[in-house]
């Protein structure tokens, strides 16, 4: 199994119960919390992934952690799992998916810097962005798709 597929499964999984308990935010937080643990510490990777290391001594070391940093029994429960199942190494791509999956469902769309277009430039679609007058910087952008030109405001100066 794909490591996007396996990330896309824990991750709806997780999000199904942080959205019904209402734990969204505290669940995030704490998975980016391990997430940087894991990350900052090669050590502790290498361990939860190295086949030789006994299953129990593995358990043993989670809960250890999880007792310090007393996570939600949610986001407690779900590092078990994980572990059970020999996935602490791919925590981190699973807490990316997780938080678009949140995203998605609280209807967010992710933005995507993209370059602007200088005033009087066309784009591919035929687009044209008009010259920008200062008075005006502030206001919302209106597309008149007749015209098929983006009128003033519709790119800030930066």
């Amino acid at each position: 199994m794909s490591e996007e597929t396996v990330a896309r499964r824990y991750s709806i999984a997780l999000a199904d119960v942080v959205l019904k308990s209402g734990e969204t935010e505290t669940v995030s937080r704490e998975l980016a919390a391990w997430n940087d643990i894991l990350r900052s510490s090669p050590d502790l990777t290498n361990v939860f992934s190295n086949p030789a290391i006994p299953h129990f001594g593995k358990e043993k070391l989670l809960e250890e952690l999880i007792s310090r940093s007393k996570p939600t029994k949610t986001t407690s429960n779900f590092l078990r799992i994980l572990l059970r199942n020999g996935r602490m190494s791919e925590a981190g791509r699973i807490n990316e998916r997780f938080s678009a999956v949140l995203e998605e469902r609280s209807g967010l769309v992710a933005a995507e810097d993209t370059p602007r277009l200088a005033p009087g430039r066309q784009c591919a679609t035929n687009v044209r962005a008009a010259p920008i007058p200062r008075a005006n910087r502030l206001d919302r952008p209106r597309f008149d798709s007749a015209s098929r030109s983006i009128p003033r405001g519709a790119w800030l100066e930066g």
